[in-house]
C-alpha cells in the first residue's frame, strides 16, 4: 500500500502511479470475484435462515397439533352467561345440566360503634385475636390506627374505615375469603381485649357463634342427610401447649370448662394440646348430635396445617360453657354485637336437581373436569349448562398447521422458480438438500397412517389436499364432517399412536426420535420390577392403645428429603392410627398406611414406585406395650425400578416407568409403563406416527442447533464466507506487498535516470567547453 508523498516521472516523465495503479486493478480482479462470490454465499446463507425460521414455524404449529387434547377441545356454555360461566378441560364429558344457584358463597363483613373521628385516641388497650393472629392495642391508638395494624397482621381481613356523616365514624372488617368457614374468629385471652372488643362494638363476649360447613348425601330421591362440620383455625403443630401455640405467657393462661352437646370438657391452655382436646372431646364416647370429632390435616397454598373438626348430625354442633380456648383457636367465635353487614355463607346451587354447598363461587369439583364461576342467582328458573366439542378450535388447529406448512413450501417455490428477468438466480435455486427437504415433507403429510381406519387415516380423507404447487389446501365442510363424526380418529391422524399387546404392558408416550415400529412392534424384555418401599413395625398392637403421644417423623426421597412428623394422640387404636395418618392431607399422596396381613402390625407403603419412593420413619417411642412399635431406630425402605430393553435396545427404569436410552437407534424416547411383575419377554408396543407427529420428528432432525440439517448447511456456507474472507485478505496483503515493491523498483529507476541525466549533463557542459576551447585557439 501506497504512502507518504510520491512525485511520479520528475527524472523520466513517466507516469509510474498511473501504471502501478493499472498494475494493481489488474491484480485485484481476482479480489473482486471473490467478494461476488461471498456476496452470492451471504445471500445462500440468509436464504437458509428463512427456511430454517419457517420450518421452526411449522414444527410449533406441528407440535401443536401433535398433542392428543388438539382435536378434543370442550367448550362450554350457559344458556344465561350472567348467572355462570363454564371452563372445561379437554377431558371433560359432554352434556347438558340444569344450573340453579340459590345462593352465591360471600364472606362476612362487620361494622363497629359509632367513633367521632379516626384520628382521636381511643384510650383502649389489650391484646385481641382476629383468626389467630394478635392485635395488640395501646391507650394512644386511634381508629384508624387499629384499622392498620390489622390489616398489617396478616389475619385474613380488611379493615376499611367508612365517614357516614360528620362525627359519625365506623371501621368494617371484610373477610377476605368466602364461605361459612370465613367467618371472622374474635376473641381475647384477658379481660382488657374482652373490653376493648366490647367498646369496638365488633362483638358481643357473652354469645357464640360457630365457624362451619354444610354437606349434603343425596340419593335420586332427594336429600337424605345434612353433615354440619365446625371448623378450628389451622395450625402448624399439633403437640404443643395451646399457650405455645397461640401465644399465651403464663400469666394469661386460661383454663375452664366447656361443652360439646352437652358433655362438659375441662382444659388449661398451659397444659393442652389441639391432640388432647380432640382426645377429651372423644373420651368415653362422642357428645350426642356429634358424628365425628377429629384433628384433620389440611393443605393450604402447598402448606399443610392441622384443623379441629366436629360434625355434627342433623345440624350444626352445638357448643356451650366457657367457650373462651374454643374462641381462641377459632373453633367458635364471639357472636357479633350487631347484625353482620353481610353473613359469611357458602354457595348454594343445584346441577340436575341435587343440591351442592361450596365454600367458593369458583366450583372445581362438581362436574369432572370442569370450573362452574358462578356470577348470579336464578333461583326458581334453572338455567343449561351445555359442554360440546369445539368442532371450531379443532378446525383452526388444522388450518393453523396448513398455514405454517404452505409458508415453507411457498418460500421453496421461489427458490425453484425461474424468472429470465431477474439479473441473477435464486439463492438456492436448483438445491439438492432444499429440493430433499420439499420432498421428505410433501411425503410426510400425503403418506397414509397404517393402522387407522380408511375414512382417516390420511389428509385428504379428512378434506386436506396437496396441490400441484406443492401447497395444502383445507376442504372445510369436509374437515368439519370428519370432526362431528369420529372427532378421535381425526385426532389419531396427526397424533402418534401407541399400543401395547398385553395387559401388564401401558404405552405411555413416543419422543421426537422414536423410529415407527411397523405392524410387528418393538418388543418389551423385563430384567427386574418396580417395587414400592415398605415399612412394617416391629410389634402387632392387636387391640391395644397409645399410651402416650407419639411422634413418628417421616423423610428421603418421597418426602423430598425433608422430615415430615405426625404425632398421634394418646388413646389411638391400630386402626385409628391407619386412619389418622390416611386423613392427613401431607401423607395422602405419598405413602398408605394399613395393617400389615401376615404380621396384624402398623405398615406404610409408599405410593410411588422405584427409588423415588424410598423413605425412612423413625418415632420418639421406643418400641413395647403402648406403642406403635415402629421404635427409635431408623427404618431405612427403598423402592426398586424396573430394568429391562424396548426393541433389543437399552432401556433406563424410573419407577414402573421404562424408557429407551438417549441415543437408540430407534427407540430413543419411547416410554412404557410396566404395571405387572413378570420377568423375561411381556408383550410388544406398536408405534405409529400421525402426520402431525411425523412432521414434528422430521422437522426435529432439520432444524435442532446442534446436529441439525438446515443449521448444518447454514454453518457450511458461513465457513465457506469465512474461508473466501482469508482469501481475500492473504491477497490484498500480497497486492500491497506487490505495490511496494513497484514503487521501490520506479523509484530506483527514477533515481538512476537523474543520475545518468546528471552525467549526461556534464559530459555535456565538457563537451561544450572543449569546443569553445577549440575555437578560441583557432582566432
Amino acid at each position: 500500500m501506497a504512502t507518504g508523498i510520491n512525485f511520479s516521472g520528475i527524472s523520466t516523465g513517466i507516469d509510474t502511479e498511473g501504471i502501478i495503479a493499472r498494475l494493481k486493478e489488474i491484480g485485484k480482479r481476482p479480489v473482486i470475484l471473490y467478494q461476488q462470490q461471498q456476496v452470492k454465499l451471504k445471500l445462500k446463507q440468509t436464504a437458509w435462515q428463512e427456511v430454517n425460521t419457517r420450518l421452526l414455524a411449522l414444527q410449533t404449529a406441528a407440535k401443536s397439533l401433535a398433542d392428543p387434547t388438539a382435536l378434543s377441545v370442550i367448550k362450554g356454555a350457559v344458556g344465561d352467561d350472567k348467572v355462570a360461566s363454564i371452563e372445561a378441560r379437554t377431558t371433560a364429558a359432554t352434556g347438558e345440566y340444569d344450573l340453579e344457584v340459590i345462593k352465591k358463597a360471600q364472606g362476612q363483613r362487620l361494622a363497629t360503634d359509632v367513633f367521632a373521628d379516626v384520628s382521636s385516641p381511643l384510650n383502649l388497650a389489650g391484646d385481641v385475636l382476629i383468626n389467630g393472629k394478635t392485635i395488640s392495642i395501646v391507650a394512644t391508638d386511634s381508629l384508624g390506627a387499629v384499622a392498620g395494624k390489622i390489616n398489617a397482621s396478616g389475619a385474613g381481613v380488611n379493615a376499611s374505615l367508612l365517614t357516614v356523616g360528620p362525627g359519625e365514624v365506623r371501621m368494617t372488617l371484610s373477610s377476605n375469603t368466602t364461605g361459612k368457614q370465613s367467618a371472622l374468629a374474635i376473641s381475647s385471652a384477658g379481660a382488657d381485649g374482652v373490653a376493648a372488643l366490647a367498646r369496638l362494638g365488633l362483638v358481643d363476649p357473652a354469645s357464640v357463634s360457630t365457624r362451619y360447613t354444610s354437606t349434603k348425601t343425596e340419593t335420586s330421591g332427594g336429600v337424605t342427610s345434612v353433615t354440619d362440620t365446625a371448623h378450628s383455625l389451622a395450625f402448624a403443630d399439633t403437640s404443643k401447649t395451646l399457650n405455645a401455640l397461640l401465644g399465651l405467657s403464663s400469666a394469661s393462661t386460661l383454663s375452664g370448662t366447656f361443652t360439646v352437646g352437652g358433655k362438659a370438657v375441662s382444659y388449661d391452655t398451659s397444659v393442652d394440646t389441639l391432640e388432647s382436646l380432640v382426645g377429651k372431646i372423644k373420651d368415653g364416647g362422642l357428645p350426642a348430635g356429634v358424628s365425628g370429632a377429629e384433628l384433620a390435616g389440611v393443605t393450604s397454598g402447598g402448606a399443610s396445617s392441622y384443623e379441629i373438626q366436629v360434625s355434627g348430625t342433623g345440624g350444626q354442633p352445638v357448643f356451650g360453657g366457657d367457650t373462651n380456648v374454643l374462641n381462641l383457636i377459632g373453633l367458635t367465635s364471639a357472636a357479633p354485637a350487631r347484625a353482620p353487614l353481610q353473613d359469611a355463607q357458602d354457595a348454594e346451587f343445584k346441577l340436575e336437581g341435587f343440591t351442592f354447598f361450596r365454600p367458593t363461587n369458583t366450583v372445581t369439583d362438581a362436574l369432572s373436569d370442569v370450573t362452574i364461576n358462578l356470577l348470579k342467582t336464578n333461583a326458581g328458573a334453572p338455567t343449561t349448562v351445555t359442554l360440546s366439542r369445539d368442532s371450531e378450535a379443532a378446525g383452526k388447529a388444522v388450518n393453523d398447521f396448513v398455514a405454517k406448512y404452505n409458508e415453507v413450501a411457498g418460500f421453496i417455490k421461489e427458490q425453484f422458480t425461474y424468472n429470465p428477468e431477474a439479473p441473477t438466480s435464486t439463492p438456492l435455486g436448483g438445491n439438492l438438500q432444499l429440493q430433499q427437504i420439499q420432498s421428505d415433507l410433501a411425503l410426510g403429510v400425503t403418506d397414509v397412517v397404517p393402522g387407522l381406519s380408511a375414512d382417516a387415516n390420511s389428509l385428504a380423507a379428512v378434506g386436506v389436499s396437496l396441490g400441484s404447487d406443492g401447497t395444502l389446501s383445507v376442504d372445510d365442510a369436509k374437515l368439519n364432517a370428519a370432526l362431528a363424526k369420529d372427532p378421535d380418529a381425526v385426532s389419531r391422524l396427526f397424533t402418534t399412536v401407541g399400543q401395547a399387546s398385553s395387559a401388564g404392558v401401558r404405552f405411555l408416550l413416543a419422543g421426537d426420535k422414536v423410529q415407527e415400529s411397523g405392524p410387528a412392534g418393538y418388543a418389551v424384555q423385563v430384567d427386574r420390577a418396580a417395587t414400592q418401599a415398605t415399612a412394617v413395625s416391629g410389634r402387632a398392637m392387636g387391640a391395644e392403645t397409645l399410651a402416650a403421644p407419639e411422634t413418628l417423623t417421616f423423610s428421603g426421597d418421597l418426602f423430598g428429603n425433608a422430615g415430615t412428623s405426625v404425632t398421634l394422640e394418646a388413646g389411638l387404636n391400630l386402626d385409628g392410627i391407619i386412619s389418622r395418618i390416611n386423613n392427613d392431607a401431607r401423607f395422602n399422596r405419598s405413602l398408605v398406611a394399613f395393617k400389615d396381613p401376615d404380621t396384624n402390625a402398623l405398615a406404610f407403603k409408599a405410593l410411588a414406585y422405584g427409588s423415588g419412593g424410598s423413605f425412612t420413619v423413625v418415632s420418639d417411642t421406643a418400641s413395647g406395650a403402648g406403642s406403635t412399635g415402629i421404635d427409635t431406630t431408623i427404618l431405612n425402605r427403598v423402592g426398586v425400578d424396573v430394568a429391562g430393553r424396548i426393541g433389543g435396545e437399552e432401556a433406563t427404569g424410573s419407577g414402573q416407568t421404562l424408557t429407551g436410552k438417549a441415543g437408540n437407534a430407534r427407540t430413543d424416547g419411547l416410554s412404557v409403563i410396566i404395571t405387572g411383575t413378570e420377568l423375561g419377554g411381556v408383550g410388544t408396543v406398536t408405534v405409529s406416527r400421525g402426520v402431525a407427529s411425523r412432521t414434528v420428528s422430521l422437522l426435529s432432525s432439520l432444524t435442532d442447533f446442534t446436529d441439525g440439517i438446515v443449521p448444518g448447511l447454514s454453518k457450511s456456507v458461513q465457513e465457506q464466507i469465512d474461508e473466501i474472507g482469508t482469501a481475500i485478505t492473504n491477497m490484498n496483503d500480497r497486492l500491497n506487498a506487490y505495490e511496494e515493491q513497484l514503487r521501490k523498483q520506479f523509484t530506483a529507476m527514477e533515481a538512476q535516470v537523474s543520475r545518468l541525466q546528471a552525467v549526461g549533463a556534464q559530459l555535456s557542459q565538457q563537451i561544450a567547453g572543449m569546443t569553445s576551447s577549440n575555437k578560441s585557439g583557432d582566432n
